[in-house]
């Protein structure tokens, strides 16, 4: 499809004629539309397999019909929620004490009761998921405001992001994502205590990625970084001092 947009433009350049133009002009719309059309045939396909899969299995439950074993969630809130949150909005706790070890929020909306439920029958129903239940991976959309640089929407002169949404660039959090930076060491000491405390409601992490969508600045909650600054995350999240506080 891209070759013959090509094309169609080469030719219309060519012969300078509005004959010419008209007609790509045609062709464009015509392709245009189509994948529109192709796209929305494609998810009313998806829809009726999805709905003769569930009516030929004995009950009518999605999780178990489609088998599913791995999971992720979002740490701190995500452009799916309602609103931003996170489990630690005091600035400059850079130790954590007042890290919300309940992780309140997700009690409280029924994501821990859904996640839970959703491992016990991975566990019950498929004897070989047994040893370890339903896999999940944790991932974040953004650090806390003051953990964060100012984005460009915040007042010129900001100390930090007064927001959990967008991100400065080329790293959205302050000081960077070296050794030297303290921010870098509390945002890995966030990972930690948010595993431990899934842990101790029965939720066990599968595996972590240090950022979600990291290359793009994001209008909703992000947190952008280069990819050798990702490197740079990794070796820091899975430094000793935050890794032995991670329940085994």
């Amino acid at each position: 499809m891209l070759s013959f947009c090509f094309a169609a433009t080469t030719w219309a350049a060519h012969t300078r004629t509005w004959h010419a133009t008209y007609m790509y002009c045609d062709i464009y719309i015509y392709i245009y539309i189509s994948q529109y059309i192709l796209y929305y045939m494609h998810l009313i396909a998806l829809c009726v397999l999805t709905i003769c899969s569930l009516h030929a299995c004995d009950q009518f439950n999605l999780f178990i019909c489609l088998r599913n074993s791995l999971g992720r969630v979002h740490m701190n809130s995500c452009d799916f929620c309602v609103a931003s949150y996170n489990f630690a909005d005091t600035d400059g706790d850079f130790q954590l004490e007042h890290f919300d070890n309940e992780v309140q929020h997700d009690q409280d909306c029924g994501m821990i009761e859904m996640m839970v439920k959703a491992d016990n029958i991975s566990r019950t129903e498929w004897p070989s998921e047994e040893d370890h239940g339903l896999r999940m991976m944790v991932s974040p959309w953004s650090p806390p405001p003051w953990m964060k640089a100012p984005t460009p929407d915040d007042d010129e002169g900001a100390e930090h992001a007064a927001e959990m949404t967008g991100s400065a660039t080329p790293s959205c959090l302050r000081e960077g994502t070296g050794k030297p930076s303290k921010y870098a060491e509390t945002w890995a000491l966030f990972f930690s205590k948010f595993i431990t405390a899934y842990k101790k409601l029965g939720i066990n992490t599968f595996a972590v990625t240090p950022q979600n969508e990291p290359d793009f600045p994001a209008p909703w909650d992000a947190c952008a970084t280069r990819p050798r600054w990702r490197m740079i995350s990794l070796r820091i999240t899975s430094a000793p001092s935050s890794i032995r506080r991670i329940p085994r």
